[in-house]
């Protein structure tokens, strides 16, 4: 068995990296229990969401407010949400042509890492790791 991730304890984990996962467990009496593996390929982390291929995120890491930007023109409409570790979503943010970019005020998250999953109508998407100070 691998080292655990840091962190995910949660009912829910969003990968960072490619690789084989399974999910270990300790009940009240002691018993453990591993699931299958099940194996995460995030070719869709340079997938195109509304047309754009790669996005900005700075400063990263910040202790106040970052930003994200496409590095390109936007073809349609992206909704940005912003989820914890545990996999709950804390913000939810919509761009478009007219307003490409974001700027995300965090002075009210705690210090540790969060998500920022791009979608678009389409069903790309894309995952940004954020690091709160």
């Amino acid at each position: 068995m691998e080292d655990p991730i840091a962190g995910a304890i949660g009912s829910t984990y969003v990968p960072t990296q490619s690789g084989s996962y399974t999910v270990s467990l300790v009940d009240s009496n002691g018993c453990e229990g591993v699931s299958d593996a099940i194996v995460i390929n995030l070719v869709g982390m340079e997938e195109l969401v509304a047309g754009v291929a790669g996005w900005e995120l700075f400063p990263n890491p910040t202790q106040e407010t970052t930003f994200l930007k496409p590095q390109g023109s936007l073809r349609g409409p992206v909704t940005v949400r912003v989820i914890d570790l545990y996999g709950r979503q804390l913000a939810s943010h919509d761009l478009n042509p007219a307003r490409p970019e974001l700027e995300l005020n965090v002075l009210g998250y705690a210090a540790g890492t969060y998500f920022l999953r791009l979608s678009d109508r389409q069903g790309n998407r894309a995952n940004l790791k954020l690091v709160v100070q």
